[in-house]
């Protein structure tokens, strides 16, 4: 049976943790500015990501990931680094999800029932994105994060 909390620290850094029996915990934490080098050595060195996603660039550069980091770790981003063991383990992955307000669907204009304006539904398209290193894989990582 899977399990999840989230925490806290003093410095505003937050993360979640998913844990299954006989395995290693999975902690999803917000990215930092410090984790932009470790981002640089896994995307990298493994063009089979890049390969895999639609916004990973190739070859990806130290400034890709300072850039990433920063965009990441702004109030109210909804990106994720993946780690193995403890919320401050090496990271190994990246999920993230975005939601957008698409127009609404056909013959969904506003009305007036009984004295009383009656707005269209609001459609969300969610996106969800996630990566995760060569050497992670096949260990049942992602289908916890």
């Amino acid at each position: 049976m899977a399990s999840s909390s989230s925490s806290s620290s003093s410095d505003g850094d937050s993360h979640v943790q998913f844990t299954l029996p006989g395995d290693p915990p999975v902690f999803m934490t917000r990215w930092t500015a410090a984790d932009a080098n470790q981002l640089h050595a896994v995307l990298s060195t493994d063009k089979s990501i890049h390969d895999a996603t639609l916004r990973i660039p190739w070859p990806y550069t130290l400034s890709h990931a300072e850039m990433f980091t920063s965009y990441a770790s702004r109030p109210g981003a909804t990106e994720y680094a993946v780690r193995i063991g403890s919320a401050t383990a090496p990271l190994v992955g990246n999920v993230g999800y975005v939601a957008a307000a698409l127009p609404s669907g056909p013959g969904d204009q506003s009305s007036v029932i009984d004295g009383e304006v009656h707005k269209p539904q609001v459609w969300v398209q969610w996106t969800i994105g996630y990566w995760l290193a060569t050497k992670a894989r096949g260990h049942g990582i992602m289908p916890r994060a």
